[in-house]
């Protein structure tokens, strides 16, 4: 199995997260909550990496420096692959 080094701006994520349409933003926390439930997280107990949650349909608000940096690495390639579409 290849291994590729990932290059990334976190600026990218924080500007683009707060850009993205409900649908996007749901993919976002999803990968967020996966990646949480693969490193041993149970999520229904907890909410990961000190996610906030807003008021009813306002969203959530996630310190970039708290996730784990394979997994900014992740939403970053999200990110990218929607822009370029």
């Amino acid at each position: 199995q290849q291994s590729r080094e990932i290059n990334f701006n976190p600026s990218i994520i924080c500007s683009t997260i707060n850009t993205l349409n409900k649908d996007h933003a749901e993919i976002i926390y999803s990968i967020i909550l996966h990646h949480a439930v693969l490193c041993g997280i149970d999520v229904r107990e907890v909410i990961p990496y000190e996610i906030k949650l807003l008021p009813v349909g306002k969203g959530l608000t996630v310190k970039l420096e708290k996730l784990p940096i394979e997994l900014q690495k992740i939403l970053y390639c999200y990110i990218i692959s929607k822009q370029r579409n």
